[in-house]
């Protein structure tokens, strides 16, 4: 097995930290390295944009016991921890509502393409929509992990325009 150094990416409770491991690294061990331990669960990788959320996707939930080399997609392993296993996401458009659970190591823009196909959006208004945190005027960037933005297993919602400001 390669001893090459592998960069593990581990998203712990809203920080984002990196840490060079080798291939045999356990997954505790490099956690440790970091100072976060504990029996939160872990959840391993990240979908890619381009990967489809199909009714059956779970969280990869990943064994603190395995080691990197397990991991390892395109050099990299990502790794994020969460209380939550789920994370129950309600998206609210016009009286429509969609709802469903999503691990904690989905981005934002994918759960925005779960919403509109989920909700029959299809039209060219469609592509200016975007999520915003319910009862709020924050909008979180397509790049942002869900495990960034719960701070419970829960989030809420509302499918908005895009209103670009002119002038």
């Amino acid at each position: 097995m390669n001893e090459q150094a592998v960069v593990v990416f581990v998203q712990d409770f809203g920080s984002s930290r990196a840490v060079d491991a080798t291939p045999t690294d356990s997954v505790r061990g490099v956690l440790q390295r970091l100072g976060s331990v504990g029996d939160t669960p872990c959840f391993v990788g990240e979908l890619s944009q381009g990967d489809e959320l199909d009714d059956d996707l779970s969280a990869k939930e990943v064994a603190l016991d395995s080691v990197i080399a397990q991991h390892v997609r395109e050099g990299r392993v990502y790794l994020h921890r969460h209380r939550c296993r789920q994370i129950e996401v309600t998206v609210n458009y016009l009286s429509k509502q969609a709802r469903r659970k999503f691990p904690p190591n989905i981005r934002v823009s994918q759960v925005l393409t779960w919403a509109k196909r989920k909700l029959g959006l299809v039209d060219q208004d469609a592509d200016k929509l975007l999520l915003q945190v319910c009862g709020t005027d924050r909008r979180p960037r397509p790049s942002q992990f869900l495990a960034e933005i719960a701070s419970d297993c829960q989030l809420c919602f509302d499918l908005v325009p895009d209103v670009k400001v002119e002038g």
